[in-house]
């Protein structure tokens, strides 16, 4: 896999990004609030939005939850060349987000933990991404009562000092895939077998071939990706005062 290293800062908060059909788009957003942010919540969140964060009772939830729609609009808006208000949302039946949109086939998905907040974007294709923040859990319990039988002897096996890194690898590449096939949890846990350690694998489940991608993050978390596409080209990109950052381009070949 090559690597370049791009910083480039684009001069126009609202011109057009666009992305290719062989291509993945990440987003990695903090979910600290300035004072400007806060005053825009309002005009650019839906009333469906600012409504179900109402029902958060915990802060550091209610806030993730707005800054992870507030941005979604915002990078949304990039590729739409629409008012980042204007954009049109819709939830599946399992609660995914999509673009209700017209002339576009860009999908995306989000996920956030602690002060990360992170986006996919493709043309075309399933998308599922998760991120956690990585804590000191007793994961030996969860991964013998959720995972597959061949997940639970791979981990088993592991060294006592790799086994949280292995976890959390385990959880969010499969948390990522149900989330591509917009299934949620309710989607067995334990009917498909991922693997415990950041690499690049591909997947053949519900009559449909995924490829499983780890992600760059910050220290202290781990990052997963699922998608239908077999991509060329990682592009990791942020906003800065709501103006387009791209940071680092990832070559899959």
């Amino acid at each position: 896999m090559g690597i370049h290293y791009v910083f480039r800062r684009y001069s126009q908060p609202n011109m057009m990004i666009e992305i290719a059909n062989s291509e993945i788009h990440i987003w990695t957003q903090s979910t600290d609030i300035s004072s400007h942010q806060a005053m825009l919540l309002s005009s650019i969140l839906s009333v469906e939005e600012e409504s179900r964060a109402q029902q958060f009772h915990h802060i550091p939830a209610k806030q993730r939850f707005m800054m992870s729609r507030y941005y979604l609009r915002q990078i949304a808006a990039l590729y739409l060349n629409k008012p980042p208000h204007a954009i049109k949302i819709a939830y599946s039946s399992h609660k995914k987000p999509f673009l209700c949109e017209e002339n576009t086939d860009i999908q995306f998905n989000l996920s956030h933990s602690d002060q990360q907040i992170v986006f996919a974007f493709v043309q075309h294709h399933a998308v599922g991404i998760d991120i956690e923040k990585i804590k000191p859990i007793h994961c030996d319990k969860i991964v013998t009562r959720f995972f597959s039988q061949t997940e639970i002897a791979d981990f088993i096996a592991l060294p006592l000092d790799k086994k949280i890194a292995a976890f959390y690898c385990l959880w969010t590449r499969k948390e990522a895939l149900l989330k591509a096939m917009g299934t949620g949890l309710h989607y067995p846990l334990d009917a498909f077998s991922v693997r415990p350690a950041p690499l690049h694998e591909a997947i053949y489940l519900a009559n449909a071939s995924w490829e499983l991608i780890p992600l760059e993050s910050d220290p202290g978390y781990t990052c997963s990706l699922a998608t239908t596409l077999t991509a060329k080209k990682i592009s990791y990109w942020t906003l800065t005062n709501n103006v387009p950052v791209l940071k680092k381009v990832y070559s899959m070949t």
